[in-house]
C-alpha cells in the first residue's frame, strides 16, 4: 500500500491553486471543466483541491467547512524543498 492522495475541501479551487502557486511554486497538473476539482504537481502523492459542492455530493453526512473566520481544520500539509 502507498498513500496517494490528499483533498483539501475550499470554499474556491481556482483561488487556492493561485495561493499555493504564489506561496509555493507549485503548479498545476489538472483542474476539471467544472472548475470543482484541480491537482498540484507534487511528485508522487496528490494533493487536490475540491469545491465545497463536490464535498457536500461526497459527505452526505455533512463536514465542517474551512473558514478564515474559524479555527483552522485538524490538518496539516507538510511541504520540503527537495535536497
Amino acid at each position: 500500500m502507498k498513500f496517494a492522495y490528499t483533498i483539501l475541501y475550499v470554499k474556491d479551487v481556482a483561488q487556492a491553486i493561485a495561493f499555493y502557486d504564489r506561496a509555493f511554486g507549485l503548479k498545476q497538473r489538472f483542474m476539471d471543466e467544472s472548475g470543482q476539482y484541480a491537482e498540484m504537481e507534487t511528485g508522487a502523492t496528490t494533493l487536490a483541491f475540491a469545491a465545497n459542492e463536490l464535498a457536500r455530493s461526497n459527505l452526505p453526512e455533512g463536514f465542517q467547512e474551512n473558514s478564515l473566520s474559524k479555527l483552522p481544520a485538524g490538518i496539516e500539509v507538510g511541504l520540503s524543498q527537495k535536497t
